[in-house]
């Protein structure tokens, strides 16, 4: 890499007389990738006569180069972070969601694996929800352990994000057969939360071993907080519209009950319609059978009069052929009114009469009366300062 690079700056320097600012990298065995600026110029164009010379100033930027990186890698992962919270507002299928999460997790993070582990109702197993890199058919169908025996597990018990630098040196707990299967040496988790209490854990692992650094498990606890706010916010979700179908429910239940009502009252409106009409016409029956009855009453007195005189014509005149003829004419006529009357009686009359009469006796009446009311009027002549006696004697 030395003679390499040399070559590169001679070239440069002898093409352009100087070179400024020429990066160069080293891969050396103690300290690792390390960055070099340099500075070059030809010796005889600084007022020196030897030529072929070749004056250059070396200066370490390792630093300011990781540094650089790291900061590159930062305005990266908020970008992320920004993304999926962008997918979280406007994404309400979870599934998607969290399949989103775990394949950009990934990428930025660099890493072989990601995933999301839900606690299964008894909170005895872990579902693999979704996760990035994992062989095709585990996602949604294998299960982990949620002892201390796995990284998820102890993760969830110490209620903390944990790194894993090695597996094979780690004492806290063991690989799960799901990682030993694909080869993981080191990972990092987190803890999901959905309603104050733990959904599961989000984690990364790597192939090779790698040293997570604090700016890394924050972004990943972001990413975590990411997927906390899109289950509450799902959750709030399905409780409204659980809600709103309960009240649509409870309205149309109600509508129900009142459109019952409202044909229950339109046709007792109609009954009671149909009743005064025919309580109107009945009043208007009984007034015309009261009056019917008083006038055939007044013309039965009269028809009595008729009757009676005719009669008595008859007695005297009955002898008299043309006079008795009319006498007779006159009588048959009152005959004919007087049937005309009883037929009309016997209309108004046509309910029966169910008063019943009873023997009492009216002294024990009049006696029962007195003793009755006496307290009263025997208070109030007293109060006037009055006295007197009631004589109840047969």
């Amino acid at each position: 890499n030395a003679v390499k690079n040399w070559t590169e700056l001679e070239k440069c320097v002898c093409t352009n007389d100087f070179c400024k600012y020429v990066e160069f990298k080293f891969d050396t065995e103690k300290q690792g990738i390390r960055y070099f600026s340099v500075n070059s110029s030809v010796l005889e164009h600084i007022g020196v006569e030897e030529s072929g010379v070749i004056v250059s100033i070396w200066r370490d930027v390792t630093k300011q180069k990781k540094a650089e990186k790291e900061l590159e890698v930062r305005q990266n992962q908020q970008a992320v972070i920004s993304n999926i919270g962008m997918h979280a507002l406007s994404n309400t299928n979870m599934s998607e969601l969290m399949h989103q999460t775990t394949s950009l997790t990934a990428k930025t993070l660099d890493v072989d694996y990601c995933k999301v582990l839900e606690i299964l109702p008894g909170g005895k197993e872990l579902l693999l929800r979704a996760g990035a890199g994992w062989n095709n058919g585990l996602v949604e169908n294998i299960t982990v352990s949620v002892d201390n025996n796995s990284q998820a597990g102890y993760t969830l018990s110490s209620n903390r994000p944990v790194i894993v630098k090695d597996f094979h040196t780690e004492t806290r707990f063991n690989a799960p057969q799901l990682l030993k299967d694909h080869g993981v040496i080191s990972g990092a988790s987190v803890i999901i939360y959905d309603k104050e209490k733990p959904y599961g854990v989000l984690s990364v692992h790597s192939t090779t071993p790698r040293d997570f650094t604090k700016d890394d498990i924050n972004f990943l606890q972001s990413i975590a907080n990411i997927l906390t706010f899109a289950l509450k916010r799902k959750r709030l979700e399905d409780d409204l519209k659980a809600l709103n179908k309960s009240l649509e429910i409870r309205v149309a239940d109600r509508t129900d009950q009142l459109s019952q009502k409202n044909e229950e009252l339109i046709f007792e409106i109609s009954e009671r319609k149909r009743m005064e009409k025919t309580l109107l016409q009945s009043e208007k029956l009984k007034a015309l059978g009261v009056m019917s009855s008083g006038v055939a009453h007044e013309f039965n007195n009269i028809l009595a009069i008729i009757m009676g005189y005719a009669q008595l014509m008859r007695q005297g005149y009955g002898d008299h052929k043309k006079l008795g003829k009319g006498i007779g004419v006159i009588i048959e006529a009152a005959k004919d009114g007087a049937e005309i009357v009883r037929r009309m009686l016997e209309f108004t009359n046509q309910q029966k009469d169910t008063t019943k009469f009873v023997l009492v006796d009216m002294v024990d009446m009049i006696k029962q009366a007195i003793d009755y009311t006496m307290p009263k009027w025997k208070h109030m002549a007293q109060a006037k300062g009055l006295d007197y006696q009631i004589d109840k004697t047969d």
